[in-house]
């Protein structure tokens, strides 16, 4: 069986215990969109512009430990490109 780019790029966010992304919908990344449809262990937060989601991405993470992911548009520049992944629990304070 073959699997697109986003089937891919859904299934290794899932093996690294990703279950929340947060970007803008784009046409750039539909075949991701498309993957992650019904897929119930990663839900995806709408966010109205793209510093907002990686902003939402770091608190997730810093908030919870776990890593969260920002997407946005390869077509639209954000103001600073976020990471493919984000985790604070190996930077939290001690």
């Amino acid at each position: 069986m073959q699997r697109s780019g986003g089937r891919i790029l859904i299934d290794q966010l899932l093996l690294n215990r990703v279950d929340l992304a947060f970007g803008v919908p784009g046409e750039s990344y539909l075949h991701a969109l498309d993957a992650m449809h019904g897929e119930n262990a990663l839900k995806f937060v709408i966010c109205r512009q793209e510093g907002g989601a990686a902003m939402m991405a770091e608190a997730y993470g810093k908030l919870t430990g776990r890593p969260a992911s920002p997407s946005s548009p390869v077509d639209r520049a954000p103001p600073t490109p976020p990471p493919a992944c984000t985790s604070h629990a190996r930077t939290a304070r001690r």
